[in-house]
Parts: structure tokens; C-alpha cells; sequence
């Protein structure tokens, strides 16, 4: 299958306004693509919606993917575990891989310290590694959004290794620089999503 994710006339409408208005887009597997759009584009509807968050929209789409990662923003708001080691091994559920992450991190001394001990740029790249590693593509909503340059940097490096290995990621972002990594950047704009000269 060439492509990870098509998209057939997909409209979504709150309150009676629509939101999202998309004609056919094809995506393919294996790219780094960026979704780029001001804030309230409804970017995060578009990814809710991929993700198979919400449900309640017109048309179509197929996602051809067997193990979806999907990224939330602001995902380090979420951590629950005791420590640091849980927190990573409960999302890739094995030991070696969950070593090998605290390695690249550089935090393996740090494995049984509290992950509110943590940064919020460290939680959010501990969160995309660890998603990244066992998924087969992945959607990163606002991966980038108020990150100091060093975490944006070690997630950007990431995706780069992920899509070396045959993966694909599609993230949004509200700033146009955020988008340079990307293979394609496709703009969200007044519910339209079009390919956008990188």
C-alpha cells in the first residue's frame, strides 16, 4: 500500500459551522509531514478525527497503518507513574526498549526518580520517544508548541531516525519554522487542507 492515509470529502461541522472542509488528500507512507495552521484552524479536530478520537463528521478516510501512535498536546500533563522507568515501560511494555530510551535520553541514572521531577520538555520527549519506538506511524499534534530549543532539537531528531526506519509522522504546528523537517507541509486554512511550498 503506497499510501498511509486518504482522505475522501471530509467535512466536520460544530454548532452548525463547518470546521473542516477537505476535499481528496493522499498521504504517503514513509515522509515527515507537517499540517501547518494558526491557532483554532482546527488542526486538532483534524487529528482527533485520524486518530479515530471523533466520530461524528461527513466522509471519509483510510488509514493504512497497523500500530498508530497518537501524540496529544501537551502530552507531558499526563504522567502518572511512580517513576520515570514505569512511565516509559508502560507505553512500549518492554524492559530493553525502555532501557534504551533512558539511555538516548540521557537520563538512564534518573530511571527511578518521580517523572515530576522532569521538565516539561523532557516529559514531552521522554513521551514522543517512547511512542515513536512502537508505532508504526504517528500523529503529533503541536509536538513543538512552548519547548525550549534543546527539546525541540531531540524531537526533531527523532522523527528524522523514525522515518529512516520506515516510519511514517505527521505533526502539526502553529510556526512556520516548525515545519522544516517536513517532507510535505500541508496548510489548514478556513477548513481547507492543501500541499504548501516548503
Amino acid at each position: 500500500m503506497k499510501y498511509m492515509l486518504e482522505i475522501n470529502n471530509l467535512i466536520k461541522k460544530i454548532n452548525g459551522k463547518k470546521i473542516l472542509d477537505i476535499d481528496n488528500i493522499f498521504i504517503e507512507k514513509n515522509k515527515i509531514i507537517a499540517v501547518y495552521g494558526l491557532n483554532g484552524s482546527g488542526k486538532t479536530t483534524f487529528f482527533n478525527i485520524v486518530a479515530g478520537v471523533d466520530e461524528n463528521f461527513i466522509g471519509s478516510y483510510n488509514l493504512h497503518c497497523e500500530k498508530l501512535g497518537y501524540i496529544v498536546q501537551f502530552v507531558e500533563n499526563i504522567v502518572c507513574k511512580r517513576n520515570i522507568f514505569s512511565e516509559i515501560n508502560s507505553i512500549v511494555k518492554n524492559i530493553s526498549i525502555t532501557e534504551e530510551i533512558l539511555q538516548k535520553l540521557g537520563i538512564y541514572e534518573r530511571k527511578d526518580d518521580s517523572p515530576f521531577n522532569l521538565s516539561d520538555g523532557e516529559k514531552r520527549v521522554m513521551f514522543i520517544k517512547s511512542v515513536l519506538a512502537v508505532s508504526e506511524c504517528i500523529l503529533a499534534d503541536e509536538p513543538f508548541a512552548n519547548l525550549d530549543k534543546k527539546s525541540k532539537e531531540m524531537i526533531k531528531k527523532s522523527f528524522k531516525e523514525s522515518k529512516e526506519n520506515g516510519k511514517t509522522i505527521i505533526y502539526s504546528a502553529n510556526r512556520i519554522h516548525d515545519t522544516k523537517i517536513a517532507d510535505i507541509v500541508l496548510e489548514l486554512k478556513n477548513g481547507k487542507l492543501k500541499k504548501r511550498d516548503n
